[in-house]
């Protein structure tokens, strides 16, 4: 049975055969980036915030095309960035067959 993800107001269907097995099904996915992510928390990603004033800032960047999603704190980044990838697979699996 074929799954859908809801992805910018369109239906992306998913490929069940990612999703059951392999280094990239969503949870293993997620799994690798709280891993990365882990070790940032608290002094580290307090440090670079201080020092870049870049959350809830969508342009960080002056001069420069490039948009992020703009969080409050950095465990909303790591949320953000999980969400993306889900979707970033979920199309390609739509994308590539």
């Amino acid at each position: 049975m074929n799954e859908t993800l809801l992805m910018r107001g369109r239906h992306v269907l998913v490929d069940p055969r990612r999703k059951e097995k392999g280094v990239l099904r969503d949870a293993q996915i997620e799994a690798r980036t709280d891993a990365y992510a882990r070790p940032l928390l608290g002094g580290p990603a307090d440090r670079n915030f201080a020092r870049w004033k870049i959350l809830n800032v969508s342009t960080p960047f002056t001069g420069r095309p490039y948009v992020t999603i703009a969080t409050a704190t950095y465990p909303e980044q790591i949320v953000a960035l999980k969400k993306f990838l889900r979707e970033r697979a979920a199309w390609m699996d739509g994308a590539l067959r």
